[in-house]
Parts: C-alpha cells; structure tokens; sequence
C-alpha cells in the first residue's frame, strides 16, 4: 500500500546503507517461473481484500500496543483508507503475476 520510498516498515533505501522493502521478484520463488493453480489464486483473492487487510492492521495495532512498533501500525491504520486505491491496484497486479508463468517484471508497474 505504499511506494518504495515511503513505506513506514522499511527505511528508505541508500546507497550507503541499503534498506528499503523487499522485492517481490528478487528471489528464486517459483511464482517467477510457474504460474499459481487457479484456485490458490482465488483464495488469495478473497484474503488480500481491502477489509480484511485493514482488520488485520487494526488487530496488528492492538497486538502491538506498548510495543515500539505500534506508531508505525498506527500510521498505517491511519492511512489506510488513502493507500487503498494503490493497495487495491497491486492485489489485482499480484494475482495477475501470480496467473502468468514467465512474467518478466522487476518492479511495480503501479
């Protein structure tokens, strides 16, 4: 739900000391060479809906209370409801990946 550069978790990325988020395509996962079952697809669908990603932060942000953490959970619950557009774009962008053998990206297209 966020872009690289402005994700709470990870730091941004320097040449200096690295960081950032990791790269979905940066491994050896077999998502990169074989497409998923259709039916794994649409279950992951149905997990990665916006509601139930916004419920698992607000219950991240209960679990988490008292913990350094919770102020980066709290501004992602925060800001939820203005990264769901990005957020919805990329599920549908990951399934799609996820449907195609060989899909040749190295980044977000969104």
């Amino acid at each position: 739900m966020y872009e690289d550069d402005r994700n709470p978790v990870f730091a941004s990325w320097t040449g200096e000391a690295g960081g950032g988020p990791p790269c979905l395509w940066a491994d050896s996962m077999l998502v990169n060479e074989n497409p998923w079952q259709p039916e794994n697809v649409t279950w992951l669908r149905d997990a990665l809906k916006p509601a139930r990603l916004q419920e698992a932060i607000r219950m991240a942000a209960v679990r988490l209370a008292g913990h350094d953490d919770v102020d980066i959970v709290a501004q992602m619950e925060m800001e939820f409801p203005e990264r769901q557009t990005l957020l919805e774009l990329r599920v549908e962008q990951l399934l799609a990946i996820l449907s195609t053998p060989d899909h040749g990206l190295s980044e977000w297209v969104l």
